[in-house]
């Protein structure tokens, strides 16, 4: 791999992100992990990064007794005040690192703190014993409690595809509702397949997928995916990061702009193995709240360049589904194309040289 030598160090290059964004001029300080655990007084884990250039950036990160916060920054500095005022109106104080970066607890989210309050009631604070699973500041919270997951959400929450399913007999855990931007999901399995993957489970996998594809989306109001916006946007977010592997992502954009995008099926959306649970020799599907019409192999590929067994293919086939093979390198180069500023988000050390290895994938794929 290629790595050019200006991108070696993720350090270096957070710096050069943040000199590269005069609208974020504390930029800087939210991609410092120094001065993250100053903010915090202690050791911090970064868990998510979101950034959108000349607009704002937000990190979820755990302190050092594991409970979640946020910091932000942002051009538009009444987005700062609304931070505060939103964060006051459930009971929390917000710090101040710098006079452009707040940080505040995760359950005072500006965009969540609503929702958390609708469902934890006054106990909001400390997510009533419940235990933090996951947080994507800004986007959604998971919470575990009384034997179900709770996932709280910016927006509303899409729960008619899995229904649809869990009626006609697949194995895919149903949502309830609780109001407009949560949920509840009963608690099902040990781990998922990502951590505990094999063949025949993988094969299972395979076959609810086919299952899942041959179901007409009756009374769902799904989209169709537009494999050239996906690709183009990848591009745009990979050059905000490292211009220079930017420039071969937009050339890979217009390359996927040509996916076949006909004969699409009821696609799961994001399927990798972390969205499949399992359980007693069984598999149980999550997730199901970025459904849209996509081509069969669109599902297949992210799967496989997700990390998922080959085995899977075999489940699908054996269950009655069919696909082009002669298609899925395309599609496995958008998934890798997509998935290449992962790496930063997840606030991976590397994540330099995993997305310049995400790119050169993506590029053999196509040749």
């Amino acid at each position: 791999m290629n790595v050019p030598a200006d991108v070696r160090s993720a350090r270096e290059l957070s710096r050069a992100v943040a000199e590269r964004d005069p609208a974020l001029p504390d930029l800087g300080v939210v991609l410092d992990a120094g001065r993250r655990d100053e903010a915090f007084g202690g050791t911090t884990t970064l868990e998510r990064l979101r950034y959108k250039r000349g607009a704002a950036i937000v990190a979820a990160v755990r302190d050092a007794r594991g409970d979640p916060h946020w910091i932000v920054s942002y051009a538009d500095a009444e987005k700062l005040s609304k931070s505060i005022r939103r964060a006051a109106g459930v009971g929390a104080a917000t710090r101040r690192v710098t006079p452009r970066v707040l940080a505040g607890p995760a359950y005072a989210d500006r965009l969540l703190a609503s929702a958390v309050r609708r469902v934890f009631g006054a106990e909001a604070a400390s997510f009533d014993g419940a235990d933090v699973l996951r947080y994507n500041p800004q986007r959604r919270l998971v919470v575990r409690r009384d034997g179900a997951a709770i996932k709280i959400a910016a927006g509303p929450s899409h729960v008619a595809a899995a229904s649809l399913l869990a009626a006609r007999g697949l194995p895919v855990l149903a949502p309830e509702t609780l109001g407009e931007s949560a949920t509840r999901t009963p608690w099902w399995g040990t781990t998922d397949l990502a951590h505990a993957g094999g063949r025949a489970l993988s094969h299972r996998a395979g076959e609810v997928l086919a299952r899942i594809h041959a179901t007409p989306p009756e009374g769902l109001a799904l989209e169709t995916l537009d494999a050239s916006a996906v690709a183009r946007e990848s591009a745009e977010a990979i050059a905000v990061l490292l211009p220079e592997a930017g420039e071969r992502a937009g050339r890979l954009a217009t390359a996927l702009s040509g996916l076949r995008v006909t004969g699409g099926v009821l696609s799961h959306g994001d399927w990798s193995p972390d969205q499949v649970l399992v359980g007693g020799g069984d598999v149980r599907v999550i997730d199901l709240d970025r459904v849209v019409v996509a081509p069969p192999e669109r599902d297949l590929a992210t799967f496989l360049v997700c990390g998922g067994d080959a085995a899977m293919l075999d489940g699908y086939r054996a269950a009655g589904g069919s696909f082009d093979a002669d298609a899925i390198a395309g599609w496995q180069a958008l998934a890798q194309l997509q998935r290449a500023v992962e790496p930063f988000r997840r606030g991976s050390d590397a994540w330099p040289e995993e997305l310049e290895h995400a790119v050169a994938r993506a590029e053999e794929l196509i040749r």
